[in-house]
């Protein structure tokens, strides 16, 4: 590691991530890595979930890079968006199976909050990562979703 210190924060999706999700197997593997915090990850108010990127970032020094899933994503989205002084702190973001909010597998009252999609280019250099199965966006979208 360099002298400029740099911290993996992890943003889980609705329901946060369970104990065999990818996200938390990366973490029980680097302790060292930190998850959002959030008071109640069944909530999908994109307020609470802004603010609760920004608590973690507030508390961890140095530089990030983001490690997002799912409505996690559009957590970073919406944070960056709002918050463009410390987004200059984040080296990068690993977006991971964003939803696309205008799918029929996404239209649920408790995603209102989220919708629209901010479709604007991050302030940091990113990275979409999608799956020609996952049924809250095609690749097309998810496509669309990273050319943006």
């Amino acid at each position: 590691m360099s002298a400029q210190q740099l911290t993996i924060v992890t943003i889980p999706g609705w329901a946060g991530s369970g104990p065999e999700h990818w996200q938390s197997v990366w973490e029980r593997e680097h302790p060292e890595f930190r998850r959002a915090r959030m008071r109640n990850w069944q909530s999908v108010e994109r307020d609470e979930w802004v603010r609760a990127v920004e608590r973690t970032l507030a508390e961890v020094p140095g530089e990030t890079v983001l490690v997002a899933h799912s409505l996690g994503c559009l957590a970073v989205d919406w944070w960056a968006l709002q918050n463009a002084p410390r987004a200059s702190e984040v080296r990068g973001a690993l977006l991971v199976a964003p939803p696309d909010l205008d799918s029929s597998a996404c239209l649920l009252p408790a995603l209102a909050s989220f919708a629209p999609a901010p479709l604007a280019r991050l302030p940091f250099p990113s990275l979409v990562i999608a799956s020609e199965n996952d049924p809250y966006a095609g690749l097309a979208e998810a496509g669309a979703m990273a050319a943006a």
